[in-house]
């Protein structure tokens, strides 16, 4: 039976998770109830009523490492790579806000090869802060034997944290989630990979929630990964998938995963995401040469407002019939125009040992919502217009185990300027009105000013295009366009 563990306790104590056993309980200086579900005020610091503003103030370091490991295994390009990971309880009663730490590589005498840095973010009182490093050593040079994690002084506060920010303090208190048990696969290149179901218990929406996994092999650390999370809806769930850096790392037999709420992290609404999702969808098809069951994925955003939507990041979460998440996809870094009605496809090829997707969960998080003449690395204030000659019949060229898939078109542009490359053509395909597949392919090579291109794709090497009788497409620019003159 599997098991998690909960990842806020009492006053929304964010808590490490993973390698099995009971729910944790609430720290000691922490009331045992249970999760906070509502909004805590700034003034609240979920104790016995005081309502003194939080502060935010440095420490002398009262942290020590509790536990670190290293892994250094050969790489195929040759030399080695060195995996470190650390843990460190928070004993200060507070929540860290941030804090940095140093790490030392050694070589047998003891001497230090290189230095690395990082950021720990929003640990609880009570909570486990989770780090992670990772350095590659030339073929011939001298090897790390050893590793050192030095912590610096953390940056504590009662609750609120990171108020310097563009996108405003958050309230560490309201953030109450689960994350469950992390299940160890491998992708479809058979990379080692870990799975977890994050589940938020609060009633706040959250949005892009980095996370933090560390790996046991035999009892001992050898080594971590970092992500994040697009969204998480009250009540709702996403997943996380956490990879070694490195392709020969030791298959894991335990995984701890904690989040870690950073300045980027947004706490709003449930109903404010700032974007409409009016379709998504997937199809599996039959086992690829690796083994593995592809599924293509489309979502279609609408940009309601008048503003343009930057940073939008899609993330599908795929789930087999008993419920196990077997795939995370995720689109970065995309935009939707005022109106528009954009397509995303997360790629999402599953490993040669899971079964066949039937489900999917849908995350989205916007960077931000810009006026038109703010924005930089967009093409006009219209979308590129796209319109399909025919779909589904291709010449033999595109046959793959005697199946065509794929569908030619052109695109038009609205814009009196000459678009040069970075064009991107994603493509949702419907049946009945409800997306059944999606895929992103290069665009035309160029775009005349006011005028016209063809172009032609195919929809995925494998051969598989679900039944269907509409495609929508959305034409966008990457950040290798280039304009000039019409």
């Amino acid at each position: 039976m599997r098991t998690s563990r909960v990842c806020v306790v009492a006053a929304a104590l964010l808590v490490a998770c993973g390698g099995g056993g009971s729910p944790l309980v609430a720290p000691t200086n922490a009331p045992a109830s249970g999760p906070t579900t509502g909004p805590v005020s700034p003034g609240d610091t979920g104790g016995s009523g005081g309502t003194a503003a939080p502060t935010t103030e440095a420490a002398e370091p009262v942290l020590t490492i509790d536990e670190q490991g290293m892994e250094v295994v050969p790489l195929s390009w040759g030399g080695v790579g060195a995996m470190a990971a650390a843990e460190a309880t928070n004993s200060t009663g507070r929540y860290i806000q941030s804090m940095g730490y140093e790490v030392f590589f050694r070589d047998a005498s003891g001497a230090v090869l290189v230095e690395s840095s990082g950021n720990v973010f929003g640990v609880p009182p009570g909570g486990v802060a989770l780090l992670e490093a990772s350095r590659s050593f030339d073929e011939g040079a001298a090897q790390p034997t050893s590793v050192e994690f030095v912590l610096d002084p953390p940056l504590l506060t009662d609750g609120v944290a990171f108020d310097y920010s563009d996108t405003g303090a958050i309230d560490l208190r309201e953030i109450a989630v689960e994350i469950g048990e992390p299940r160890v696969g491998r992708n479809y290149n058979e990379n080692l990979r870990a799975f977890a179901v994050v589940t938020n218990l609060g009633s706040v929406r959250l949005q892009e929630l980095p996370y933090t996994c560390v790996f046991r092999s035999g009892g001992a650390i050898t080594g971590g990964a970092i992500g994040s999370i697009a969204e998480l809806l009250p009540g709702g769930t996403a997943g996380l998938s956490a990879m070694p850096r490195y392709d020969a790392a030791s298959v894991p037999d335990d995984v701890r995963c904690t989040v870690n709420p950073t300045d980027r992290t947004q706490l709003t609404d449930p109903t404010d995401r700032g974007v409409e999702i009016v379709g998504s969808g997937f199809t599996t098809a039959t086992r690829n040469y690796t083994g593995g069951v592809d599924a293509l994925a489309a979502v279609l955003l609408h940009n309601p407002g008048t503003d343009v939507l930057t940073d939008v990041r899609v993330q599908t979460d795929l789930y087999d019939a008993a419920g196990t998440l077997i795939d995370v996809g995720n689109v970065f870094g995309g935009y939707v125009l005022p109106g528009e009605e954009a397509v995303f496809a997360p790629i999402v090829v599953p490993g040669r040992d899971e079964a066949a997707a039937t489900s999917m969960v849908v995350g989205v998080s916007v960077g931000a919502a810009q006026p038109l003449t703010a924005v930089e690395g967009i093409v006009g204030s219209e979308p590129f217009d796209l319109s399909l000659w025919t779909f589904g019949v291709l010449g033999a060229h595109y046959e793959f185990d005697g199946v065509t898939s794929g569908f030619v078109g052109e695109v038009v542009n609205p814009q009196p300027v000459i678009v040069n490359g970075g064009l991107e053509v994603t493509c949702a395909l419907l049946q009945g009105g409800q997306v059944v597949g999606g895929q992103e392919f290069s665009g035309p090579e160029s775009l005349p000013a006011s005028g016209t291109a063809p172009f032609d794709v195919i929809t995925t090497p494998f051969g598989m295009l679900p039944d269907h009788d509409e495609v929508r497409c959305s034409v966008h620019v990457n950040s290798l366009f280039e304009t000039e003159p019409g």
